[in-house]
């Protein structure tokens, strides 16, 4: 059980942006504590455990001071009456119960408000936990998750319990704390909707953008992108993390496997052109933390974009780098590139650099593709199997190749990539095979997965 749910934890910590804080402090409950001294009853506290024990003993229920940072602090019950064990987990803002065997029955976890939005947003389902509302959630591998924000009790912040197999877990702890002052505490307060429209209120800093030329679109697009940018607010060089209506509903009609995807933030990097769409994920690729990147060409004319890009960690820290050059794209398609980082990003991207080559030198051919997934977890890989062919039967050359791996609701597992540049003559396709190596258990979690490309005619 223990290495089970450490093992999710891996992934959940970068798809729920898992606070990492170093000023997370915990302290046992003694004569200073007021909530420790006082001769209360625990009935509002674990009204399910009084209803079931009757009297609920005090002398079975430890009292924790749990400090997070700058975030607040509030204070953990935690019945202990069949000999579960409290252990800080420092590194990740949040702490484990264990069983008397030392074995982790529940994970809790806090997360940021942009995390919180982000997971909660398909969320519906509501379940009731010793007089605290939680959204819920039953994963197909058989854990649990549920989550709620905890202002009310003195942390500004979103939490996350998770438990594998054993739901009653979550009744093992109970939260008490003084509300923050203006900071709601309602469950759906911060939740987002899925609908695409504002997935995340990030700061995205895109400085030093600009372009080579104007893009080449018919009078009807023309017309749709001055509405786009006169609506959306874009007129800085920094531009909003979330996209106009108008673009938003093309993003979201893509019929390609860009839509498989649960992409955390989307927006338009350059203010003059909305139709060019950066969006990002973030993924666990090679045994690191990292974001996957996708640019999205929505105009009818091809472009092509570079800039050097820098990942920033919640503090405003640089945790992974890389420069980009897409090749050239057509209309509707996408491309991946990942930034592996040295700790967890919190999604936010510093570009430099960055141009929209509206005229590249490159062709692009459509193509299509048939994939799939073969293999078995407990082996450590899984290799993803496919062909590409041309749409109009021409030589051409692959390029890269990027083999996505996708859980059940759409989080990235782990990102891979293959690459040919030999001619693959017309009528024919090319097949090719990327094993993606990772833990046995995020293995288990893969349900589809997502191939993406942008093919050249062979010169």
């Amino acid at each position: 059980m223990k290495k089970t749910i450490k093992s999710l934890i891996v992934l959940m910590t970068l798809l729920v942006t898992l606070l990492s804080v170093t000023g997370c402090e915990i302290k046992i409950g003694g004569k200073d504590d007021d909530s420790k001294g006082k001769k209360e009853s625990y009935k509002d506290l674990f009204p399910d455990a009084a209803a079931e024990k009757g009297s609920f003993a005090k002398s079975s229920n430890l009292c924790y001071k749990f400090t997070l940072g700058s975030y607040g602090e509030m204070l953990v019950y935690v019945d202990t009456s069949e000999g579960h064990k409290f252990e800080l987990q420092n590194e990740n803002g949040g702490f484990n119960i264990l069983d008397k065997d030392g074995e982790i029955v529940l994970y809790v976890g806090c997360m940021e408000k942009t995390g919180y939005q982000i997971y909660v947003a398909d969320i519906n389902d509501v379940k009731t936990i010793n007089n605290r509302d939680f959204f819920y959630r039953e994963n197909a591998d058989g854990s649990t998750d549920v989550f709620s924000y905890m202002a009310d009790c003195g942390l500004d912040c979103g939490m996350v319990m998770e438990t594998k197999g054993d739901s009653d877990a979550f009744r093992l702890v109970a939260f008490r704390g003084t509300p923050i002052e203006g900071a709601s505490s309602d469950i759906y307060a911060y939740k987002e909707s899925s609908d695409g429209n504002n997935p995340v209120d990030t700061e995205i800093t895109t400085e030093d953008i600009e372009t080579t030329e104007d893009v080449a679109v018919t009078e009807e697009e023309t017309e749709d992108t001055e509405d786009v940018t006169e609506d959306s607010g874009n007129t800085g060089a920094t531009t909003n993390s979330s996209l106009d209506p108008d673009v938003q509903k093309q993003m979201d009609a893509l019929n390609t496997d860009y839509s498989k995807i649960n992409w955390g933030v989307q927006y338009s990097p350059f203010a003059d052109y909305p139709g060019f769409v950066i969006s990002v994920a973030p993924t666990f690729s090679y045994g690191q933390y990292g974001l996957a990147i996708a640019f999205t060409n929505l105009y009818s004319d091809p472009v092509a974009f570079q800039g050097d890009a820098t990942a920033l960690a919640s503090d405003g820290s640089e945790v992974g780098n890389t420069t980009v050059y897409t090749e050239t794209l057509c209309n509707g398609n996408t491309v991946i590139y990942t930034i592996l980082c040295d700790d967890i990003p919190d999604g936010r991207i510093h570009w430099e650099n960055a141009k929209l080559d509206t005229d590249p030198s490159d062709g692009y051919e459509p193509w299509v593709a048939d994939y799939s997934v073969k293999g078995n977890p407990s082996d450590g890989y899984l290799t993803v199997e496919y062909s590409i062919g041309s749409v109009n039967s021409i030589d051409m050359i692959i390029g890269t190749v990027a083999c996505v791996l996708i859980d059940s609701n759409g989080n990235i597992v782990d990102v891979s990539y293959d690459y040919n540049y030999d001619t693959i003559a017309a009528g024919e396709k090319y097949s090719g095979s990327d094993s993606v190596y990772s833990d046995e258990e995020r293995l288990k979690t893969v349900a589809d997965v997502a191939i993406f490309a942008a093919p050249a005619p062979a010169k």
